[in-house]
C-alpha cells in the first residue's frame, strides 16, 4: 500500500465548507421533503428501501440545527467519508501522490460529487457502501473481514436498489477464492423482504416501454453520455474505461453490468437514465484508472480542471444564488429555492405530483395531503405488485 497523500485528504476536506454553504443556503428539494414527510408520517414508500427514511427520521432528531443542516447532516458525512474511502482504495493498489490527488478532485469537487455531499437522497449511502466495498475486497478473508462485508452490504442494499446487481456479482463470480460469497448472499438473503418491493418499483420505472423511436432513443443515449461527461468529467470514464480491461474481475464487472443496464433502460424507454444511477460504475471507474504504474496525463488534468472545480464552482455559486440566465423550466436549482417562502417553483424540471405535498409537510406542518399519495401509492403497490405511480395524480382525485 502506498502512504496517503496529505494534500489528497486536504483536497476531499477542503469540498465540505461549500458543501455545508449549500446545504444552509438552499431549500429542501422535493425529493428530500418527500423522504422526511415519509419519516414524519411513518410510511416507507416501496419506491425505495427503507435506510434513507430512517436516516431522515434520526436526522430530524438533531437538536439546534435547522432543518435544512439536519437533514443534510448525513450526506454532508458520507460525502466526505466516500471521498477519503476511494483515497485509500487507490492507495491500496498503489497509485502514487500524483493519482491520489486527481481522485481527491473527482471524487469531491467534480458535479455530482458535490450535489450528492450535501442533498440527502438514497445516493448517499449507497455511494458510501460502493466506496467500503471496493477497499474491502482488498482485505484477507478472516471473520472480522467478512463480518464487515455483510454489514455493508446489507446497509447498502438498504438504502439502494441498484445495488442488488453489484452485490449478486460479488456473491457469484469466482474471484478471491470465493471468500466474500457467503457474507454478500448473507446479505441478499436478509434484504429480500426490504428490498422487494423498491426492486419492482424500480423495474417497472427503469424497463417499462413508452413512446418509442430509433431517433428518440439514439437521442436518450447521446443525452445520458452527455450529462456523464459533465457530471464526472471526461477524464473519469475515459481513464477509468481504458483501465478497466486490465482491472479485477470485480471491478470489470460492476462496472460493465450497471453500464449495460443503464444503457438498456435507455434504449429500451427512449428516455435519459436518472444521472445518479451510474454513480456506482464511476466509482469504480475512478479507482480501476489509479493504477500503480500510471499518473493522470496533461490532457485528463485539463479536462479535470474545467470539469471539475471550474464548473462546479460557478454551478454552486448559482445554486447558492440564482444568477445564470437560466428559465425555471431548464434549471436545476429552481427545485433548491422558493417552498419556505411559500413561492412554489412549479416550472422547475423533476418537479413530482407530490412535490409542493411534501414541501408543505415540511415547512407548514400539513401532512394531509402527502399521507394521503403515501396511503394511495402503498396500497395500490401492495394489491397488484406492480409498484408504478399512480396515473392520476392522487392529490387532486
Amino acid at each position: 500500500m502506498t502512504r496517503l497523500d496529505r494534500w489528497a485528504v486536504a483536497t476531499v476536506l477542503s469540498s465540505l465548507p461549500l458543501r455545508s454553504v449549500l446545504a444552509a443556503f438552499t431549500d429542501l428539494s422535493p425529493d428530500e421533503a418527500y423522504y422526511l414527510s415519509a419519516a414524519r408520517t411513518g410510511w416507507l414508500p416501496p419506491d425505495h428501501p427503507p435506510l434513507t427514511i430512517l436516516l431522515a427520521r434520526a436526522a430530524d432528531a438533531i437538536p439546534a440545527l435547522p432543518l435544512e443542516l439536519r437533514l443534510r447532516a448525513v450526506p454532508l458525512v458520507l460525502g466526505t467519508v466516500t471521498a477519503l474511502l476511494l483515497l485509500l482504495a487507490v492507495a491500496l493498489r498503489d497509485a502514487p501522490a500524483a493519482t491520489q490527488r486527481w481522485t481527491a478532485v473527482v471524487s469531491s469537487w467534480t458535479l455530482l460529487p458535490m450535489a450528492g455531499g450535501f442533498l440527502a437522497t438514497p445516493d448517499a449511502p449507497a455511494a458510501c457502501v460502493v466506496a467500503a466495498l471496493l477497499v474491502l475486497y482488498q482485505l484477507p478473508g478472516s471473520p472480522a473481514s467478512r463480518v464487515a462485508a455483510f454489514v455493508v452490504a446489507a446497509l447498502g442494499l438498504a438504502s439502494k436498489v441498484v445495488l442488488i446487481p453489484l452485490v449478486f456479482l460479488s456473491a457469484l463470480l469466482p474471484w478471491r477464492a470465493n471468500r466474500w460469497r457467503l457474507p454478500m448472499g448473507a446479505a441478499l438473503a436478509c434484504s429480500a423482504l426490504l428490498v422487494g418491493p423498491s426492486l419492482v418499483f424500480q423495474t417497472n420505472h427503469a424497463f417499462r416501454p413508452g413512446s418509442w423511436s430509433a431517433l428518440s432513443a439514439l437521442g436518450a443515449l447521446a443525452a445520458v453520455v452527455a450529462a456523464q461527461l459533465a457530471l464526472w468529467s471526461p477524464s473519469t470514464w475515459i481513464d477509468g474505461l481504458r483501465a478497466l480491461p486490465r482491472a479485477p474481475l470485480l471491478d470489470r464487472a460492476w462496472a460493465l453490468a450497471l453500464i449495460g443496464l443503464v444503457v438498456g433502460s435507455t434504449l429500451i424507454r427512449a428516455v435519459p437514465a436518472e444521472p445518479n444511477w451510474l454513480a456506482p460504475a464511476a466509482l469504480v471507474l475512478i479507482v480501476s484508472a489509479a493504477r500503480g504504474d500510471r499518473t493522470p496525463s496533461t490532457a485528463s488534468r485539463v479536462a479535470l480542471l474545467a470539469f471539475g472545480p471550474l464548473l462546479t464552482v460557478v454551478a454552486a455559486s448559482h445554486v447558492i444564488h440564482p444568477w445564470l440566465p437560466l428559465p425555471a423550466s431548464a434549471d436545476p436549482a429552481a427545485r433548491l429555492h422558493g417552498w419556505k417562502s411559500n413561492t412554489a417553483p412549479t416550472q422547475a424540471p423533476g418537479i413530482g405530483v407530490y412535490a409542493a405535498a411534501a414541501e408543505r409537510c415540511v415547512y407548514r406542518n400539513s401532512c394531509h395531503e402527502i399521507d394521503q399519495y403515501f396511503q394511495t401509492i402503498n396500497s395500490r403497490s401492495s394489491s397488484d405488485h406492480q409498484g408504478t405511480i399512480p396515473a392520476r395524480d392522487p392529490l387532486n382525485e
